[in-house]
């Protein structure tokens, strides 16, 4: 009796184990669960990407269209430079859409400024002070904005210009200035349309969009006091570092605006923390990432904040960098940030990546890998 017990109760599992899953939705019940397949990423070599018969690379600058199908950038041939490149549209499976030749055209005749909005200013030809990105457009890209500093960095110019339906200058003001311009913003503060420029350290400036006349300027944060530094030099072992040196205190060295969510982000010069500040009063400091790291990697080498973006509508990406090295032995080289916790998402250590950027949507990114070749794929967080 119970050997037959036994052999019902094993029967009737190796059924049930054995039993194929179905759906339960309408007509479909009967029919398996088809798995769902999941999206690969596309690697594109670039150097086998021929424009117009020629073979080249990317110079700099990934950029997505507005709807997230697109992939804009500057192409250069091979032993070519900057002075000849080329911009290529790409899809999202890495094939060229557009004939190259009249991207520069499409970019402004067919609106495309509006999808393509940071790689259309490079094509409208106003010069760029040196490497600080200090343009924008508006939202309807009908307009733009650049601070440019005088040679003797005593001055920075504002220009605001109109785009369409034809170039024109509206008006150009000079302000007294001494630090170096990081980025510009078109904004809308208290219900009126405002255009924000950051400065290296914390400075901040709100300019009148009428006609350029400063409306605030401000301090993102107050420096550290002589008590905070000497703290910090004592649990870094910095004996060798002068008094007043920027090691001791927080020193930025990248920047970028939110302008949606009203955010600045500062990446440090001597470290990996980032200090996050709110534009609504009081404007003051919110969250700071990494806040008790050590400043060091291993051999002493010292860590600091290359690049910082805000893109893919909650996201904030964040490249570190080594001094006096190109390759890492510690820590991750590249992570993005989701902006609603504050917490990494997704992190790559290899130092062979640059360029990282995300779709509008949050659901695609794209970067460069070592020897040319571009990944397109879809954004899924590696970081639990």
């Amino acid at each position: 009796m119970r050997i037959n017990l036994f052999l019902l109760l094993f029967t009737s599992l190796a059924v049930v184990i054995s039993t194929p899953s179905y759906g339960l939705a309408g007509d479909d019940f009967l029919l398996p669960r088809e798995p769902k397949m999941k999206e690969k990423s596309v690697l594109v070599d670039l150097r086998r990407v021929a424009i117009d018969d020629d073979f080249g690379e990317i110079s700099h600058g990934l950029e997505f269209s507005a709807d997230s199908k697109q992939l804009c950038f500057w192409w250069v041939p091979r032993g070519g430079t900057s002075g000849n490149a080329t911009m290529v549209l790409m899809d999202m499976k890495g094939k060229v859409v557009r004939d190259p030749a009249s991207v520069e055209k499409a970019l402004w005749d067919e609106n495309l400024a509006a999808e393509f909005s940071e790689t259309s200013w490079d094509i409208w030809g106003v010069d760029l002070a040196g490497w600080n990105r200090c343009w924008a457009f508006d939202g309807r890209s009908n307009h733009a904005i650049r601070l440019v500093q005088t040679a003797d960095r005593k001055f920075m110019e504002a220009e605001l210009w109109r785009t369409k339906p034809y170039k024109e200058r509206i008006w150009n003001v000079k302000h007294p200035s001494e630090r170096v311009i990081h980025e510009v913003q078109f904004l809308k503060m208290d219900m009126t349309d405002v255009i924000l420029g950051g400065y290296s350290g914390s400075r901040v400036l709100i300019l009148d969009r009428v006609d350029g006349h400063v409306v605030e300027s401000f301090r993102s944060f107050q420096r550290e006091t002589h008590d905070e530094m000497e703290a910090y030099r004592k649990k870094y072992g910095l004996t060798f570092v002068s008094d007043g040196e920027p090691m001791l205190r927080f020193s930025p060295k990248s920047m970028a605006l939110e302008p949606t969510k009203k955010l600045i982000a500062y990446g440090a010069s001597y470290g990996r923390q980032i200090r996050i500040v709110s534009l609504d009063p009081p404007r003051q400091m919110i969250r700071e990432i990494n806040p008790d790291e050590s400043p060091f990697a291993a051999g002493r080498r010292i860590w600091s904040v290359q690049n910082l973006r805000f893109c893919g509508g909650n996201f904030l990406v964040a490249r570190y960098v080594l001094e006096g090295s190109t390759r890492a032995t510690s820590g991750a080289p590249t992570e993005i940030l989701d902006t609603r916790t504050w917490r990494v998402v997704w992190r790559e250590k290899s130092t062979d990546i640059g360029d990282v950027c995300l779709s509008p949507d949050g659901k695609r990114i794209a970067f460069l890998r070592k020897q040319a070749i571009l990944e397109i794929g879809p954004f899924v967080p590696n970081v639990e």
